[in-house]
């Protein structure tokens, strides 16, 4: 039996600027999933995945329907997003996720 999805992050395609809306803080969820592996998948699919490491942009593959797991060197940037999205983007992981007490 196959753990249920929990979704990490979803964008709503209509807010503006919707890039920040879907960009997905990687160094953060990193700290916090530990070795798991978190999946990317774009409504209507046909998007390709970027990311930023240091001021640096790279272009990983695309996001295929259905989405896929993230590669490990994409989970070593500090952001990614989904370019050419027209659909919400979600970040999801396999089952369930304890989110650390805030500070705050």
């Amino acid at each position: 039996m196959t753990a249920p999805m929990t979704v990490l992050q979803s964008s709503d395609p209509t807010s503006s600027p919707a890039l920040w809306g879907q960009a997905f803080p990687v160094l953060v969820w990193r700290k916090v999933l530990g070795d798991r592996t978190p999946m990317v998948a774009v409504e209507g699919g046909g998007a390709a995945l970027r990311g930023a490491l240091d001021g640096h942009e790279t272009r990983f593959d695309p996001i295929p329907a259905g989405g896929r797991p993230l590669a490990p060197s994409e989970l070593a940037q500090e952001w990614l997003w989904a370019e050419g999205a027209a659909g919400a983007v979600t970040w999801s992981v396999r089952g369930g996720t304890e989110l650390p007490r805030s500070r705050w």
